[in-house]
């Protein structure tokens, strides 16, 4: 047998994971939706009775759906954790060209921590399988599932 495939086996036969109802099932990603795309009904307004532009609507895992978002537009190394980043020790002995490089990774970096902090906080089943190898996992973990 495949080392990696050994390895996936005993990630999803574990409780690393939440049952495969959670981690496959469809959630629905409506990437244009906002007060002006839903409607309600007057007499009930906590009733929703519509809602619109649905083209570019996806349902998927959360595989699929749990991204970072393109406008964060982070290019550098992996992200390991959420700890605070810090610039390299020798920033300051850096020549401007590079001092801004690494500045601009910084801030990159320090935004996409940010949101991955705020995902952690507020959605912690999207944030736990955000970190996850979701090509590997997916195929095994929810094909087990159903």
């Amino acid at each position: 047998m495949e080392m990696g495939s050994t390895y996936v086996e005993i990630l999803t036969s574990s409780s690393l994971f939440p049952p495969g109802p959670l981690l496959c099932a469809s959630h629905i990603w409506h990437n244009d939706l906002h007060d002006e795309n839903i409607f309600v009904d007057p007499a009930i307004p906590t009733e929703i009775t519509g809602i619109i532009h649905w083209q570019s609507t996806l349902a998927a895992s959360l595989f699929e759906n749990a991204i970072d978002p393109g406008i964060l537009d982070y290019d550098g190394p992996d992200i390991e954790s959420l700890e605070q980043p810090i610039l390299p020790e020798n920033f300051n002995k850096l020549s401007g060209a590079d001092k801004a490089a690494e500045l601009r990774l910084y801030y990159s970096k320090a935004l996409l921590v940010a949101y991955r902090r705020l995902i952690q906080k507020n959605t912690p089943l999207q944030a736990m399988i955000s970190r996850l190898d979701r090509a590997r996992v997916e195929r095994s973990h929810c094909r087990a599932s159903r």
